[in-house]
């Protein structure tokens, strides 16, 4: 990427100090694909020095599964052909057997028309947080990483007038470098008015060393519209004193839309969840209740509350003959990775205990919850089938009553019928007489 023109006043040699100060991760490779430079924050995050890592395949600094290894190359191969590649996530085992990942772009470095260096930036996106990055290069390169960079970036002075922002920020606020530039940061035509007060108070806190951590805001482009945005305010320095202020902003209006209707699915999945007739227990390996829904408290009468975080056996729910029986079959399937014996799903009887001391009979559906080909617990869907057999047992009851009684009327018939005979014999002989 060509280097872009100087952005106005106030920003010369500032780059430098912008680059020192990045909140994220940044590394060069040269055309082989080896380390070149990177900053302190990118040395943490391997575990190593930079000074270690240079002359290495990035690679070799932080392992990369097969797949991710194809897919760095041919992002790489991107590069070297003069073009930005789009944010790529990639899982890196690190030192020490850590594992995370990172969402990288990689961004061609030219000098005289030819690609040199590749610079590499990104983030951790394993723990959502944009990580500082401090690279030693030349003020070209500096310039180039922040005009590239996918956040905008803004500075300013000690006395809170703007110094320099980048093209993500222009694009992001639709308002031009000259709109910008050399105002106090208090008149920025995409800060909100009434969130003024707010900024100044942090503007003050800042020149009394104090830390701010990242907080979320609105602002308004030049278009008339509503941005929700997540900003960084840290300090820059130049040898050793503090020299201004620099602020990271991303836009963060999609995600916090899709955090919404994630929210609110999980809404009504949980209203689901508490509404289906049949009692639904979520039990991790050991035992433990995770969750339940309101079921229980009309099948069981426990309340959720005084449930979840027990043992399932030691709730006082299970009856004492079915205790041994359950426990049993929980530790074979655990360490079988079935569920009661066979396939992933299997229904039993067993017999529950109300809160009041009465027996409940449930029908018990269970199923396996694995993680990664792993068994991390068990979901069980109860049934209460008490009063379906207690008319079974009713009705067996009856046709065994009738059975008797047809048995008893069956003897008498056949009693009759032979005395009958009899009778009919004995007037026979007196017939004779």
């Amino acid at each position: 990427m060509e280097t872009a023109g100087d952005s106005g006043s106030g920003e010369s040699g500032v780059y430098r100090v912008i680059f020192d100060n990045l909140p994220f991760i940044a590394f060069t490779l040269d055309r082989k694909g080896k380390v070149l430079e990177g900053n302190r924050y990118t040395a943490r995050l391997l575990g190593m020095r930079i000074e270690d890592a240079r002359g290495k395949a990035f690679s070799e600094v932080a392992s990369l599964g097969k797949k991710d290894l194809v897919k760095a190359f041919i992002e790489f191969r991107k590069n070297l052909g003069g073009n930005v590649t789009d944010k790529t996530v990639y899982k890196a085992r690190l030192k020490g057997g850590r594992e995370m990942f990172l969402e990288l772009v990689g961004i061609p470095l030219k000098e005289k028309g030819r690609v040199t260096r590749v610079l590499i930036v990104g983030s951790d996106i394993t723990e959502h947080e944009r990580m500082e990055k401090e690279i030693e290069e030349s003020e070209e390169s500096y310039r180039q990483m922040v005009e590239l960079s996918p956040d905008g970036i803004v500075t300013a002075d000690l006395k809170g007038i703007v110094t320099s922002c980048n093209e993500a920020f222009v694009r992001l606020s639709g308002f031009g470098k000259e709109e910008i530039l050399g105002k106090h940061f208090s008149n920025l035509p995409t800060l909100m008015k009434k969130e003024m007060p707010r900024y100044v108070k942090l503007f003050a806190s800042l020149l009394k060393g104090g830390r701010i951590e990242p907080f979320e805001f609105r602002w308004v482009s030049k278009k008339g519209e509503t941005r929700l945005g997540e900003i960084k305010v840290g300090i820059l320095k130049k040898g050793g004193k503090i020299s201004g202020f620099q602020a990271v902003m991303r836009d963060i209006t999609e995600r916090k839309e899709s955090e919404e209707s994630i929210r609110e699915s999980e809404e009504k999945l949980r209203m689901i969840f508490d509404n289906v007739n049949d009692v639904i227990i979520y039990v991790d390996r050991t035992g433990k209740i995770i969750d339940v829904n309101r079921k229980v408290e009309d099948v069981l009468g426990y309340k959720p509350e005084e449930v979840i975080g027990k043992n399932f056996a030691k709730t006082g729910a299970l009856a004492l003959k079915d205790i041994p029986k359950i426990v049993k079959m929980f530790m074979e399937s655990v360490s079988k990775g079935q569920v009661f014996g066979k396939g992933t799903t299997n229904i039993m009887e067993i017999e529950l205990r109300h809160k009041d001391g009465r027996p409940v009979i449930m029908e018990s559906s269970t199923r396996m919850v694995k993680e990664d080909g792993r068994v991390v617990g068990f979901l069980n869907v109860l049934r209460d089938v008490t009063d379906r057999r207690k008319s079974e047992t009713e009705v067996r009851g009856q046709a065994e009553e009738l059975e008797k009684f047809n048995r008893l009327a069956v003897g008498r018939e056949l009693k009759m019928v032979e005395l009958k005979k009899r009778i009919a014999e004995l007037e026979e002989k007196l017939r004779n007489r």
